[in-house]
């Protein structure tokens, strides 16, 4: 099922504040806890998920990963292009994540493709699962 434009923009801004709180080395000042964002009746949902990192990506780029939904497909567009990039895989809980962020990622297909900016660089992913 392809995403709009629109809705990929702003699922791509929310999940570049939760990425980046993921990966950070330094654990997080004490803060009160929140409430578990309303994503599953049980609780908190842990989302596995793949990444592609990498760079700036040209305009001409970003217009060619538009209709792309899949990783592999991604890594054969940077490969073709020459675009260094590397793979990762994080572990995103929505406990950690605003409300809003949480139901953007239960909405997204399985295996879909997500793209988000975090500051010059670059993050293509995939949700690989859900627990």
């Amino acid at each position: 099922m392809p995403h709009t434009q629109g809705s990929r923009l702003t699922l791509a801004l929310m999940l570049a504040a939760s990425l980046a709180t993921a990966a950070a080395a330094q654990p997080a000042p004490a803060t009160p806890p929140r409430a578990a964002a309303p994503a599953a009746k049980d609780g908190p949902v842990v989302y596995t998920v793949a990444m592609l990192l990498c760079g700036p990506l040209s305009p001409a780029i970003l217009e060619k990963l538009k209709p792309l939904h899949d990783l592999q497909a991604v890594e054969a567009l940077y490969k073709a292009n020459l675009i260094p990039f590397s793979w990762a895989q994080r572990d995103l809980n929505t406990y950690d994540m605003p409300p809003e962020l949480a139901e953007q990622l239960a909405a997204l297909p399985a295996k879909d493709v997500f793209l988000t900016q975090q500051g010059n660089a670059w993050i293509a992913g995939e949700i690989l699962s859900r627990r």
